[in-house]
């Protein structure tokens, strides 16, 4: 993801493969992927996590975006993590929301506090986040 866009590249070539314009800008984190899907979250401004079908060419935002959550969930930095389905994002702001990967739904959402920069990780059935003080442990076992 860019400024006002989410693009493909073909890494031989250096040639755009596909894109999906976006009103939101400055995203930092990285996408995820799994069985042929992409989950980005584009950043600051209107922000959105999408899941994109990556097959295609040219702009696919009608042909190849599956699903797109916006609002609280969306982090402006962090990347979303994906384990066993289930997409997890913290925002900027300690809210850590767990999405269905197939359809964007909300399973549950939490709020641990704090101001969030990093991305999460996965080890153990914890999810671990940092913030600008502490290490934050969510048990994902039985939730």
């Amino acid at each position: 993801a860019s400024s006002y866009s989410v693009f493909a590249y073909d890494p031989k070539s250096g040639k755009e493969i596909w894109n999906i314009p976006d009103e939101s800008y400055t995203a930092a984190s990285s996408a995820v992927f799994a069985n042929g899907v992409a989950y980005q979250a584009t950043g600051r401004g209107k922000a959105d996590i999408l899941a994109i079908k990556v097959n295609g060419s040219g702009d696919i935002t009608n042909s190849n975006v599956l699903w797109r959550v916006d609002g609280k969930p969306v982090p402006q930095e962090p990347s979303p993590i994906l384990v066993d389905g289930l997409l997890y994002t913290v925002n900027n702001n300690g809210l850590v929301t767990c999405l269905d990967a197939s359809n964007g739904q909300t399973v549950w959402a939490e709020t641990i506090g704090g101001n969030y920069v990093t991305s999460p990780i996965y080890a153990d059935g914890k999810l671990y986040v940092r913030d600008s003080r502490e290490i934050a442990c969510i048990d994902l076992v039985g939730k």
